[in-house]
């Protein structure tokens, strides 16, 4: 990533972003979409499973103990996997602050809903919070972050902007190829994504 990137920058990174990945899901099959649609509720609900334990462990009183730092860790970590949830149901995203030290980042911490967070932001633990998990719950929490992460790479395995790698990142990786298109180690294989 380009250290020299303004706020702007970003900013005017992440709208085109948005609105290319809005433009070629418009472009899917309705196949496709709805495929697309199950796929990433599997992902909502293992996500919104795992911010459940780690409220059961005390993390929100922890975090704003902290006041989020681990969250400054994370500027870039939005992925295809939580923009598409907004563009599906026809939302616009949320506006990202990118002069915060993680763009998601509010006044009262992130402005995403659990089963809507970047997979870094819903699978780590700091040792606070891991401390206080029962071993049941720990174990269930890791079991529930190995299925999250399969996920994660089936997405990956469909389309060139998926992935655990933030979508920004993807953006300049992908240097103006279709976000919806297939990986590049795919563009001979037959399970392209259907297009309308």
């Amino acid at each position: 990533m380009d250290p020299e990137k303004t706020p702007q920058d970003w900013q005017r990174l992440w709208r085109s972003v948005v609105d290319a990945v809005g433009a070629e899901l418009a472009a899917l099959a309705p196949e496709e979409r709805a495929s697309l649609r199950g796929d990433l509720e599997e992902i909502r609900e293992l996500q919104e499973e795992l911010h459940l334990l780690f409220l059961a462990a005390g993390g929100a009183g922890l975090c704003a103990a902290c006041d989020g730092e681990c969250c400054g860790l994370g500027r870039h970590h939005l992925t295809l996997a939580n923009l598409l949830p907004f563009l599906l149901a026809a939302e616009e995203p949320p506006p990202l602050d990118f002069g915060r030290t993680c763009p998601l980042l509010g006044e009262g911490g992130c402005i995403l809903e659990a089963g809507r967070r970047p997979y870094n932001c819903v699978t780590f633990l700091c040792e606070a919070v891991e401390e206080r998990l029962t071993p049941a719950d720990r174990e269930r929490f890791g079991n529930l972050e190995t299925d999250l992460r399969r996920r994660y790479g089936d997405l990956e395995s469909r389309y060139a902007g998926a992935g655990m790698r933030g979508l920004l990142l993807r953006a300049e990786t992908l240097a103006g190829r279709p976000f919806l298109g297939p990986p590049p180690m795919a563009r001979g294989a037959t399970n392209k994504p259907s297009r309308a």
